[in-house]
């Protein structure tokens, strides 16, 4: 089983028409057509394992209030709840257009420990921290004595980090968590260097560029595949959660990345917070063609 610990959200997209511009202000007036909601962070992940072929559990905390009840409702995969609170995001769409976002962030106790009555069939962890406080040191030093292999998207700094089985930031996150001298650093670069320096494998995402990826001295770089793109929410989950399934499976990293990849692709033609299907994954490999 892929356990996904982390921040469970409540993704609502409201759409709207836009109509004249408001006569005190520069911006539109939007009239209210529908909303959509959408399981997102940590819920996408576990969702995007259990479609991508794997045996998924989610563990994340929220509330059982109006949103918590209705993002229980969207969740396919197995999951264990831990009383708190309900996180919402909330995007206001324009014409197709986001055009802002509110958040309703709420802070819950963090675990220290997978429970005892996961542990026996967690074979890989998959930690998305949206800095919520579900994740904690605590639980990242508990996984590294048990030797369970965890791969974890690093919104939050930390020394725990140094150590773990992977960890898959995207460039942005790379360059911060390198710090002032990597800047200005290439996505392959901060690979190399996260590698080094944090004693991880190191996958690194670059949007349209592709997926870099650097273990023990190996290296290699997925081009990003020509899609027409509408959408980039969550794709991120989709990459963390694909690898997470060719990994736990025993896919040797470079074949694994590659298949991460593709999945993005798929995931990027849809609209909103969506997961990628193993059938839709196959059937974009076959229409692309291997691309290395």
């Amino acid at each position: 089983m892929i356990l996904t610990i982390g921040d469970a959200i409540l993704d609502i997209f409201s759409h709207h028409m836009a109509g004249r511009l408001e006569p005190t202000a520069p911006v539109p007036v939007l009239y209210p057509k529908h909303h959509e909601y959408m399981a997102g962070g940590a819920a996408n992940v576990a969702q995007n394992v259990r479609t991508l072929g794997g045996k998924s559990r989610l563990l994340g905390a929220w509330d059982l209030d109006e949103d918590g009840l209705r993002l229980e409702s969207l969740l396919k995969c197995d999951f264990t709840r831990i009383p708190g609170q309900t996180t919402v995001k909330q995007r206001i769409v324009a014409d197709r257009q986001v055009v802002c976002r509110i958040d309703r962030a709420r802070e819950n106790t963090g675990i220290t420990e997978i429970p005892e009555d996961l542990i026996e069939d967690t074979r890989f962890v998959i930690l998305q921290d949206y800095q919520h406080g579900i994740v904690t040191d605590e639980l990242i030093e508990s996984l590294k004595s048990r030797g369970i292999p965890t791969i974890v998207d690093p919104k939050r700094i930390t020394p725990a980090l140094k150590g773990l089985t992977y960890l898959k930031p995207n460039k942005h996150e790379a360059r911060v968590m390198l710090g002032h001298r990597y800047r200005m650093a290439r996505a392959d670069e901060c690979a190399e260097a996260l590698a080094k320096l944090w004693e991880t494998r190191a996958i690194v995402t670059d949007g349209s560029n592709g997926i870099f990826w650097y273990d023990q001295g190996s290296s290699g770089h997925c081009p990003g595949h020509q899609v027409e793109v509408f959408d980039v929410t969550g794709a991120g989950d989709t990459v963390i959660a694909a690898l997470a399934v060719q990994l736990e499976r025993g896919v040797i990293l470079p074949e694994a990345v590659k298949f991460a990849n593709l999945a993005a692709a798929a995931v990027v033609r849809h609209h909103g917070t969506v997961a990628a299907t193993l059938d839709e994954v196959q059937d974009l490999g076959k229409d692309l063609g291997p691309l290395d």
